[in-house]
């Protein structure tokens, strides 16, 4: 490979290394909320930055969500398959936590200010 070719790659993964950074960095938890839904509809949103543990209880079952140190968990359901349980906690805007048994969804998103 000739030097300019391992310049001109070296520059570009610089490049997007930069770029991913700075919008992987750029939302802080002060400006993150946590949108909870069940069934499509908006049943609570939260901002990311203050720690708190809630239980949503439902007909069809419950849901307890964790958001701590800028991160939001599911803690604990009583759903047949544990996904919701089993997925790493998310942080950034647009992850997603799924309880599709319970059709309940966890989601970072900007908040609205």
């Amino acid at each position: 490979m000739q030097k300019i070719n391992i310049y001109l790659i070296a520059g570009l993964l610089l490049i997007a290394g930069l770029f991913y950074g700075f919008q992987r960095f750029q939302s802080t938890g002060s400006d993150l909320d946590v949108r909870i839904s069940k069934n499509n509809t908006v049943i609570a949103t939260y901002p990311l930055d203050e720690d708190r543990t809630e239980t949503f209880a439902f007909d069809d079952g419950y849901n307890t969500v964790k958001i701590e140190n800028g991160q939001v968990d599911v803690i604990e359901s009583d759903c047949s398959n544990q996904i919701c349980v089993d997925t790493p906690p998310i942080n950034a805007p647009g992850e997603v936590i799924a309880c599709l048994p319970h059709q309940f969804i966890v989601e970072i998103i900007q908040n609205e200010d």
